[in-house]
């Protein structure tokens, strides 16, 4: 699993930071309590017709996203620099809790969403809005903007103050709406 992660942090730290992700979430509720390690929906943004059609035509989906190779032309970069991580600390959330909650959500989604890489990243420009996180694709050059952002966001083509579980949700079904939205483009062409 490690070779397949493309991190460019040190073999042991980039082993603390998988079993940190696999294990349970880094972000702390206000009462102290941690969330229960769960589930995420694959595909958040398909509708109710489409899970209901044929596993053949989802099977389908899934051997046009690995052949494409679309996945693998996303990263998601999470901001460690010094303000986004002083936040972090303000907020008594651990420093890699952005990292490991993203790297344990493409985990989860198994292949091939898997292949989207998610890597620690200088500062993204946006300190005063920390902590912050941000997608690039191979084909644009810097950051892009997605589906799912806020218009600030959007603006930026950096996603602002991703701090608990929801945010990074958000972020998650943002990459995978817009590997879908690439695949079908493909598709179509």
């Amino acid at each position: 699993q490690l070779k397949a992660m493309k991190s460019q942090a040190c073999c042991l730290c980039a082993l603390s930071l998988h079993v940190a992700a696999t294990a349970t979430s880094g972000f702390v509720r206000p009462d102290g309590t941690r969330p229960a390690p769960r589930r995420i929906r694959v595909a958040p943004t398909m509708k109710a017709e489409q899970t209901e059609s044929s596993s053949s035509s989802s099977s389908s989906e899934e051997c046009n996203l690995n052949n494409s190779g679309i996945c693998s032309q996303f990263k998601i970069l999470t901001c460690t620099s010094k303000a986004c991580s002083q936040k972090r600390q303000v907020l008594q959330i651990d420093q890699y809790a952005t990292f490991a909650a993203l790297y344990q959500r493409k985990e989860e989604a198994g292949d091939p969403y898997s292949l989207v890489d998610v890597e620690e990243s200088p500062c993204l420009g946006r300190c005063k809005l920390a902590p912050c996180v941000a997608v690039e694709h191979e084909d644009f050059v810097g950051t892009v903007g997605l589906i799912g952002m806020t218009d600030s966001e959007l603006n930026d083509r950096v996603f602002h103050r991703v701090i608990t579980e929801e945010d990074c949700d958000r972020v998650w079904g943002s990459v995978v709406g817009g590997i879908q939205m690439m695949a079908e483009e493909e598709e179509a062409n």
